[in-house]
Parts: structure tokens; C-alpha cells; sequence
């Protein structure tokens, strides 16, 4: 059979490349790209006030906000070009070319010194990239090949103070690489709304195909170096600009060593960072946020701490309803306790003691501030990475009389 004179499978292939052709135009490319670098030009001329640079202007949102709109369209651009296969670092060199534009030199912009407050410029697609971030010449760019059927890119820019980020996953479909999934920061009227120190781990497909997104961030800031740290499983939605959000989490962080080591797998993900310890001594403790997401459903589980000391330590950071799932139940009754000690929240620690029944450790403090000096005795069974709690008293167990193990330089 013959259609206009040849053969079906050449038809089928020339009209496979019309559409292609269709669907991927390097001029929409190019002008997406010079759309990008026009907006982030606008950003990085906005002024930072010196003792405001924490401050986000009217002005400045609008411009974040445009320099993000224009970012994803471009991606979305470039990635309608790309080949079915490709290479991670083949990918980012697309990418981060722009298409070879360059705006025109304005001559009557205000210009900056390297060290100077500033919104644009810094990094964008960096995780491929061994080069220093490069100041002043906009957004970067990290590409990741997460399968053979799914590809990650963050797009990074900078704002005073840090910068902000946005996810973008395309999967192949219908022959063309379709956005299905990005998520970004709301609006912010100070840079702790940005998305500094973003990463991202993705799960591998269920047995119907599906998969999560689990991302974390830190609240950039211009004078500490504790902060906040966020993070967030999501799904894909009804389309890519919507994903359905199955957890939303804020905690403390103090990221001066680190800014949070996250590692995602098939039944969940395991980030850990540090922050306070209820004893201003210690400073800093290991904090841990182990999840098992299940179909829809995210669940803490163990390891919520590496040692009973720790384990104390988050116990009563916890709210009730969470510290009970890691309390006994022939301990149910410590609830008012619990919240009484939690509301007092300084505490010393005095000793840390195994016990002769082998299976739990005594963690003692004191007030650090209250008028009540009362010493706390908390008795922390452990079994493995599983840790509970089975009785907080006033008194010591007279099982637990072994060395004291307490530190401050260990846990």
C-alpha cells in the first residue's frame, strides 16, 4: 500500500519528524532563553538596601517571580529538543548555553562590585559542574538522569544572602520529553523564603508505575548560621505546576557542618542535620527524620535517634501526639509529665547510665533555669535502632548505677 508514492513506514517517518519539528523549534528556544537572561538582568539591577538585605521588595517578587516563569519556560524549550538518549553532562551543556544568546551590553545598568548584595547571578545548574559559580551571568542548572524514562533539572538563581531553586522532572512520553512535575518556593517578603542548599531524591517506580519526590531546603539568611531546614515528599498532580504534597516539614538547623544529608529509596527517606540539644552544653546534637512513605501516606518510623541520649532529647521536643507512637503503652500516663517537662525545655545532663537488666539506659538531667531543681530520670528501652520510652521519673532506677557514659564532647 502506498501513500503519495511511498512507502507507509517512510510516510509514518517523515511525519514523525513534521510533528517533532513542531513540537521542538530552536527559535522558541532561543527567545525563551533571551526572555531568561532579560529577567534575571532586571533582578540582579534591583537594589539591595544594606541593613535591609534580609528585605524582599514589592519589586523584588515580581522579579523573582519572572526570572522563574521564564526559567521553566526555556526548560521546557530545550527539553522538547532533547533526544530520547542523552547524557547527563550533554544535557547541562545544552542547557547552560542558552542557545547561545547574549543580551546587548546596557550600557546605562548600575553596576555592581562582586561583593556587593545582589539578587541574580550564582549559581543554576551546578551539580555537573566543576567550575566556580559564576557571578553576574545568571541562572545555573543541574541535570540529573534519574532513568531511562525520567530527567531531573534544578534551576538555581541567586538572591541576597543564599539563593532560591526550582524542580523540574520530564518524563518521556509520546516521543517528546513532557514536564510532569515542579515545585518551587511561594512568594517571599524576606530571603528565608528562598530554597538554599536544595536537593532532591526521587523513588524508584511501584509496581503501578508510581513514584515520589522527596526535597529539602534551608532558609537562607545573612548573619547565623542557624537556620531552618524544610522538607517535602510530593507526587505528581493533575499537572506538573500542582503535585499532590503528602508531607510539609520545618525544623531547626544548625548547618554550619553540613547542610543535611538526604538519601531517598523505594519505601521512604532518611535526612539528617544538626540542631540544638535541650542542653545548651552539647550545642548541637545528630537530628533524624526517617520516613516510609506507604501509597499516599508518610509514617515516621525508627531510627528517630543513633543513642537514649538523643533518643530523650527528641522525646520531649516531640508534641504528645507524636511522643507517644515512641512511648510504651504501660507508660501512656506520662503524658501530663511529659508536657509539664517540655514546657521547661532547658535541661543539664547529668548522668548517662546503662542498666543491669541490659535492655535500657537511664538518662538523667537537671533544670537548667526552673525554680524546681527536681532531677528528671528518663528510662529509655532500646532494641536495635528502636528506642521507647518506659518511664520518666523523679527517682533513680537502682538498676542503673553502671558509669556514667555522659560527655559532652560525645554522645
Amino acid at each position: 500500500m502506498k501513500f503519495l508514492g511511498l512507502p507507509i513506514a517512510a510516510a509514518t517517518l517523515l511525519l514523525a519528524g513534521a510533528a517533532h519539528a513542531e513540537i521542538c523549534s530552536q527559535q522558541s528556544v532561543a527567545r525563551a532563553a533571551a526572555l531568561v537572561l532579560d529577567a534575571n538582568r532586571t533582578l540582579g539591577a534591583l537594589p539591595v538596601v544594606a541593613d535591609k538585605e534580609t528585605d524582599v521588595s514589592a519589586a523584588g517578587r515580581k522579579a523573582i517571580a519572572a526570572v522563574k516563569d521564564r526559567l521553566n519556560d526555556y526548560t521546557v524549550a530545550t527539553m522538547r529538543c532533547a533526544p530520547e538518549k542523552i547524557a547527563a553532562s550533554e544535557l547541562k551543556k545544552s542547557i547552560d548555553s542558552f542557545a547561545g544568546v547574549k543580551l546587548p551590553e546596557d550600557h546605562g545598568a548600575k553596576k555592581l562590585s562582586l561583593d556587593s548584595p545582589r539578587y541574580g547571578g550564582g549559581p543554576v545548574f551546578d551539580k555537573l559542574s566543576l567550575d566556580v559559580p559564576r557571578d553576574g551571568v545568571g541562572p545555573t542548572f543541574d541535570t540529573r538522569l534519574l532513568s531511562s524514562s525520567a530527567i531531573g533539572v534544578i534551576a538555581r538563581i541567586g538572591i541576597a544572602c543564599g539563593d532560591d531553586a526550582i524542580l523540574m522532572i520530564f518524563e518521556r512520553r509520546g516521543g517528546v520529553w513532557t514536564e510532569t512535575l515542579r515545585t518551587q518556593s511561594a512568594p517571599y517578603k524576606t530571603v528565608a523564603g528562598g530554597w538554599w542548599a536544595f536537593d532532591y531524591g526521587i523513588s524508584p517506580r511501584d509496581k503501578d508505575g508510581r513514584w515520589f519526590v522527596v526535597t529539602k531546603n534551608v532558609a537562607p539568611w545573612c548573619s547565623s548560621t542557624w537556620s531552618e531546614i524544610r522538607y517535602a515528599v510530593v507526587r505528581p498532580g493533575a499537572d506538573a505546576a500542582h503535585p499532590h504534597a503528602l508531607l510539609s516539614k520545618t525544623d531547626s538547623i544548625w548547618w554550619d557542618p553540613g547542610l543535611g544529608d538526604l538519601k531517598v529509596d523505594a519505601r521512604g527517606f532518611d535526612l539528617r542535620w544538626r540542631a540544638e540539644s535541650m542542653d545548651d552544653g552539647v550545642h548541637n546534637r545528630e537530628w533524624i527524620a526517617h520516613y516510609i512513605v506507604d501509597d499516599d501516606r508518610v509514617h515516621r518510623t525508627a531510627p528517630i535517634a543513633e543513642n537514649p541520649r538523643d533518643f530523650a532529647d527528641e522525646w520531649l521536643r516531640l508534641d504528645w501526639k507524636d511522643a507517644k507512637h515512641w512511648t510504651a503503652v504501660s507508660a501512656y500516663g506520662l503524658k501530663r509529665l511529659h508536657d509539664k517537662l517540655r514546657k521547661v525545655h532547658n535541661f543539664d545532663y547529668v548522668a548517662v547510665r546503662r542498666c543491669s537488666d541490659e535492655n535500657h539506659t537511664q538518662v538523667e538531667v537537671e533544670p537548667a533555669l526552673a525554680e524546681d531543681d527536681r532531677h528528671t530520670f528518663f528510662q529509655v528501652f532500646d532494641s536495635g535502632p528502636l528506642y521507647m520510652m518506659s518511664g520518666v521519673s523523679r527517682s533513680r532506677d537502682r538498676r542503673c548505677n553502671g558509669t556514667n557514659l555522659f560527655s559532652l564532647d560525645h554522645p
